[in-house]
């Protein structure tokens, strides 16, 4: 498997599939180098660009330095360093696996969207790859769908659409779209 930029960026073309246009901010959780970020600003006005590793976010910067309607935030996942109820969506694309709380980290989607915002997740399905822990610091191997569908219920989501992608590799990918409703 491909684990780089251009992998998580197929995988982030799945998630625009899903998401409206005419939005006035969307957050990008766990940017990395920024692949998504011009993808994401056909979508929506603003851009915040998320990330907790400084060498990543630097890298997105740099990529980005011309786009003024992009803002750049080091922040864990788990702890978003944003008001609440600021976004209209968020989208962690092959990010959750890298996040030592992902429950925690849904948490803090929900109160950072606004009412009837979404949260878009495309993510590694569970398997047994171990390597993957040394080779590319996975704390998670995956997910099984239940599982991120539970933790998003937890948090106060509503699963609005879910679906499991076969890839040219062993691994499979999941697109889950929650969003935040009253209840």
């Amino acid at each position: 498997m491909k684990h780089d930029s251009g992998f998580s960026l197929s995988c982030g073309k799945v998630l625009l599939k899903h998401l409206p246009r005419n939005l006035e901010l969307v957050i990008d959780l766990g940017c990395g180098p920024g692949g998504l970020l011009g993808h994401l600003l056909e979508y929506s006005d603003k851009v915040i660009a998320i990330d907790s590793s400084e060498k990543m976010l630097e890298e997105a910067k740099r990529n980005y330095k011309a786009y003024r309607n992009i803002k750049f935030q080091l922040s864990y996942l788990e702890k978003i360093k944003l008001p609440a109820k600021t976004a209209d969506a968020v989208v962690a694309s092959m990010v959750l696996h890298h996040v030592s709380n992902p429950p925690l980290a849904m948490q803090e989607v929900f109160r950072i969207l606004k009412e009837n915002g979404s949260f878009y997740i495309v993510d590694l399905s569970r398997h047994d790859r171990e390597v993957m822990r040394d080779k590319f610091l996975d704390l998670w191997l995956g997910f099984d769908s239940w599982q991120l569908e539970d933790w998003l219920k937890q948090s106060g989501f509503i699963i609005e659409a879910k679906s499991v992608l076969k890839t040219p590799t062993e691994f499979k990918i999941l697109v889950i779209k929650a969003t935040k409703r009253s209840k």
